[in-house]
């Protein structure tokens, strides 16, 4: 066994060397797009502080917390800042006015914001936001200030607002495990797959009939070189494969795991029969092709809950 090991791992090993860099720069190139995509989903929200007052800047800094906002402040100088909004390049626009602070203190906060937004479903989602930002510093503000002769301070009133804020209806949970059947997984698997075949290429040196040939005339030796060649393989495809999925950020479960190394030992015993029994190179890739793409075919029926 340790001859073949050396053959096939040992000295070979830029394969294995060539095929995790494809592996690395797919899933690289996975997280750049998932990343723009998140991005992308955003909700652009464009910010005018003409007060610059430390009140406001609360208020700038409660608006940044606020999840899936992306907050741009614009410059005071800025006449027009409801055309961030004309020409889509915000979902809303907040002008804070040069008397926010003293307002704010004197507990006149009706029409204290002017709201810039989209006429549609975004538009009302950023209202609701943007109102409970300013209701949750609004409110502890004002009751710090009416009861500052009681020396109640503001940090106590924030202590007291958290226990009786309101909380929503919707329960939020973020799903951290994989489930047996997931498209992302069939996609991982499908991307293992495919890039599996330019080992074809890169073996070239290895399986090279004659050399084979002599290698293989006893039958412990044709087991040996099997079993060594789908082992290495197999280990090199699934570790590509977790590193995809850890770059796009894809849950990973014992269930997953099981998948990718059982999709990759069929895809072996189909391949190293390749290379030792068809001689052509282009008829070693192109059924080699074919076997993987046969393979990610049941393999997403199966992910999908199979036929019918």
């Amino acid at each position: 066994m340790k001859p073949f090991f050396q053959l096939i791992v040992i000295k070979n090993w830029r394969t294995y060397a060539s095929l995790m860099v494809l592996f690395l720069l797919f899933g690289g190139g996975m997280n750049i797009i998932v990343a723009e995509q998140n991005r992308l989903l955003e909700l652009p929200i464009a910010v005018q502080d003409l007060d610059n007052s430390q009140l406001s800047k609360q208020f700038v800094a409660e608006l940044k917390k606020q999840p899936r906002f992306h907050v741009q402040e614009l410059v005071v100088s800025e006449r027009y800042p409801e055309d961030e909004v004309a020409k889509q390049r915000a979902a809303a626009v907040v002008v804070i006015p040069k008397d926010y602070a003293k307002r704010l203190t004197e507990r006149r906060t009706s029409g204290l914001l002017t709201l810039y937004v989209q006429h549609n479903i975004v538009g009302d989602i950023v209202t609701e936001s943007i109102s409970k930002a300013a209701y949750k510093q609004q409110l502890p503000f004002i009751v710090a200030t009416h009861l500052k002769d009681k020396e109640v301070s503001l940090d106590d009133v924030l202590a007291q607002y958290k226990k009786v804020e309101p909380a929503g209806q919707l329960t939020m949970r973020s799903l951290t495990a994989a489930s047996p059947q997931s498209l992302g997984l069939a996609a991982i698997v499908v991307v293992m797959l495919v890039l599996g075949v330019t080992q074809v290429g890169l073996n070239r040196a290895l399986c090279q009939p004659a050399a084979l040939a002599r290698i293989l005339v006893y039958e412990a030796n044709y087991r040996k070189f099997y079993a060594v060649y789908i082992l290495a393989h197999s280990v090199v495809l699934v570790s590509g494969a977790l590193c995809v999925m850890l770059l796009t950020g894809l849950a990973l479960s014992g269930v997953a795991l099981l998948t990718l190394f059982v999709a990759a030992i069929l895809f072996e015993i189909g391949v190293v029969l390749l290379l030792i029994h068809v001689r052509t190179w282009s008829h070693q890739l192109f059924m080699a092709l074919i076997w993987a793409l046969t393979l990610a075919v049941v393999i997403v029926v199966l992910q999908l809950g199979g036929v019918g």
